[in-house]
């Protein structure tokens, strides 16, 4: 019996083609390399956001999903990841882990909604409107704490 080869994987550009990879128990994710099929998409999108802030190749920055529901972090002074795409109807929540006080906030975009200030806790949304969001954190605007999302 001839050994097994390893065959780089597809990009994954379709639902389809998504489900089909998950389906097969692995996922290339940014050239970081397999993900088992039980890690969630935030799971994923942290891992390859961790990758791009470490230096290792990857195929892009932005998080694409088309889950119902992802998780940002709010970490000290970065929303992590910074960029996401979803389809409409995605509930995105957001999950405080740092010290300070934070607030998710839209400075620009087709609905509005702010968290409030808070250091611990969930926030979470329903982006139901087309369109891109900007989003702020208003005390550590000047630190770059921002994140976009886009909704199609």
């Amino acid at each position: 019996m001839p050994p097994p080869t390893t065959a780089r994987s597809p990009v994954i550009d379709t639902p389809s083609t998504l489900r089909l990879a998950l389906t097969c128990g692995a996922l290339a994710v940014g050239g970081v390399g397999l993900v088992a099929a039980t890690s969630s998409v935030e799971d994923v999108a942290a891992r390859d956001v961790h990758a791009a802030h470490a230096g290792a190749p990857t195929a892009a920055r932005a998080v694409t999903t088309h889950a119902r529901t992802v998780t940002v972090r709010v970490r000290d002074d970065v929303f992590s990841p910074k960029r996401l795409t979803v389809r409409r109807g995605t509930t995105v929540r957001w999950v405080w882990q740092g010290r300070m006080a934070h607030n998710v906030r839209v400075r620009s975009g087709p609905a509005r909604f702010d968290s409030g200030l808070r250091t611990t806790g969930r926030y979470r949304r329903t982006l139901t409107r087309r369109g891109t969001y900007r989003i702020v954190c208003d005390p550590h605007l000047a630190l770059g704490m921002t994140m976009t999302i886009v909704v199609r």
